[in-house]
């Protein structure tokens, strides 16, 4: 069986951009005045650091998390202790910026944006919608499953996938060639003739190309590698029709 499968952030969603304004609105409902790239960038590299301390280090690399998402999850979560990442994330924060905010208050903000990924890359639905209606499509993403449903929810995709994946469903996720294996064969998909489409070099390319598959790069970056790619829905769509032929 051929599948053609996609990734989800920046692939389909334009998460980047959202996570942009998602940053704004919290600085503007914490009351905080700071130049708003400042604070994207403090914010982000607090995130980050805390993550990194958050506990099974290796299980939250593995499934591929960006620390914003543990603001959009409210479930207990298997992989650390996030309750004190928050705290620690709001103490540091806090410190920056002294204005009259709880941890709560920083919670509520985020979490409230949780459905905020509706804008996706031009063209991309379209081309989705195309292809549903002669292939079987697949969906392909790490992150944690109940944020990720959100996003798919949010960007009204569910309908566009015969079949969706995420790592945090499964514990391990992309680049790792044996999350590809398991795909194709809970799917029964052929991996000479399937074909992954994403915008992370690593994690989408050599990953599913490590497991036999087609492999488009989809990006305006470049690499230092010989890839297959497309920059555009459009360059997407001729390129799909060369390869699965």
């Amino acid at each position: 069986m051929q599948i053609i499968f996609f990734d989800l952030d920046d692939t389909i969603i334009s998460t980047k951009k959202t996570n942009l304004k998602i940053f704004e609105k919290v600085r503007a409902k914490l009351g905080i005045e700071a130049d708003k790239d400042e604070f994207r960038k403090k914010l982000r590299t607090i995130l980050r650091t805390h993550m990194l301390n958050i506990g099974y280090f290796n299980e939250n690399e593995s499934i591929g998390i960006d620390p914003i998402d543990y603001y959009f999850f409210k479930a207990e979560y298997p992989f650390g202790d996030i309750d004190s990442f928050k705290e620690k994330v709001f103490l540091d924060l806090k410190k920056e910026y002294d204005k009259k905010f709880s941890s709560k208050d920083l919670e509520n903000a985020l979490y409230d944006c949780k459905m905020d990924y509706t804008e996706t890359i031009e063209g991309m639905k379209k081309l989705l919608a195309k292809l549903k209606r002669t292939h079987q499509t697949g969906l392909i993403t790490n992150g944690i499953s109940q944020v990720q449903r959100n996003k798919i929810k949010a960007a009204k995709l569910e309908a566009l996938f015969d079949h969706v994946f995420i790592s945090g469903d499964y514990g391990f996720g992309k680049p790792d060639p044996k999350f590809y294996s398991l795909i194709i064969e809970i799917t029964k998909a052929n991996p000479s003739k399937s074909v992954m489409i994403g915008d992370n070099i690593q994690a989408d390319y050599f990953g599913s190309k490590a497991a036999g598959m087609k492999s488009i790069y989809f990006s305006n970056k470049e690499v230092p590698y010989e890839v297959t790619k497309a920059k555009t829905a459009d360059e997407l769509s001729n390129l799909l029709n060369e390869l699965i032929l």
